[in-house]
């Protein structure tokens, strides 16, 4: 309820002209393998997600923090350091099943073989060709396009592995 809520705490949803374009089409369409609605994920991300929030505990002494940040409700982003490949295990531990968390993922290193393609599409992984200096416009629409069905991101603004903190 609102009441819950923090009073000083701003909600909005973007909607400014790049959404629009993305949403439009004018950029092109959002990745062909990219999960149409986040609240129906395929089989294989419920079945691999819950198999992860049993184990995970299971294995290791895990303390989330800071869910009390998020809404409760509608798309957002969630932005994270990208330590190791097991982030966005750890990071959908402590997340809501439904709707599904969608990530990106280099295309020439994660999409580059049909199998690992058919796999991590249906985990929710969309492709990015990221190029120094310009902009993914598949992937930014594809990005809005989830946001636009109330899905969550969760991206790495490092774009891989941290060196470590500095």
């Amino acid at each position: 309820s609102s009441a819950d809520r923090d009073p000083d705490r701003v909600e909005t949803t973007y909607h400014g002209p790049d959404y629009r374009a993305a949403l439009s089409g004018a950029w092109g369409p959002p990745d062909p393998l990219l999960n149409p609605d986040p609240f129906h994920p395929p089989r294989l991300y419920l079945r691999v997600v819950a198999i992860l929030q049993w184990l995970l505990p299971q294995l290791f002494r895990i303390r989330v923090e800071g869910l009390e940040n998020l809404p409760r409700e509608g798309p957002f982003i969630i932005a994270s350091n990208h330590q190791a490949w097991y982030d966005p295990a750890l990071l959908l531990l402590a997340l809501p099943r439904l709707p599904m968390i969608y990530s990106m993922a280099r295309r020439d290193t994660v999409f580059n073989r049909g199998w690992k393609r058919a796999i991590v599409s249906r985990l929710g992984v969309f492709a990015i060709a990221p190029a120094e200096g310009e902009l993914d416009l598949t992937g930014l629409a594809s990005v809005y396009h989830v946001l636009s069905r109330g899905g969550r991101v969760l991206i790495f603004p490092e774009g891989r592995y941290s060196k470590g903190r500095r």
